[in-house]
């Protein structure tokens, strides 16, 4: 299948090795701005007073802040166990299972077997 793949599509897997044809913008000058929009004295005035100091930054400065922070509050979670249960719970499941592991199997049974650890502890 893969012999008569290859005879009847051409090679596969190698398509980041063509280069690839950039397509051809025939006006610079027109490219992606809208000069309408531009010269539209309603949309300027709304936008100067919108973003009053989008001249005064720069956007790529590392030390940027937003003038406003937005506030997000996080209620904490109603664990049922005490700080020593929780720890007791992490004690037992480092013995068990490779916690620190990325792959998705390992991560699956981590789960599983803290199920099974919180099931068997008493609140």
């Amino acid at each position: 299948m893969f012999t008569f793949g290859l005879l009847e599509q051409g090679p596969r897997g190698i398509g980041h090795l063509i280069a690839q044809q950039e397509d051809e913008v025939a006006d610079f000058a027109q490219f992606g701005v809208d000069w309408e929009a531009h010269g539209n004295p309603a949309l300027l005035a709304h936008h100067a007073q919108h973003n009053p100091n989008a001249r005064d930054q720069h956007p790529f400065d590392a030390f940027s802040t937003p003038d406003a922070m937005s506030e997000v509050v996080v209620e904490p979670p109603n664990c049922p166990f005490t700080a020593e249960q929780v720890a007791l719970l992490d004690l037992q499941l480092a013995q068990l299972v490779d916690t620190g592991s990325r792959d998705m199997a390992v991560r699956k049974v981590v789960w599983k077997e803290a199920l099974a650890i919180c099931q068997r502890i008493e609140v």
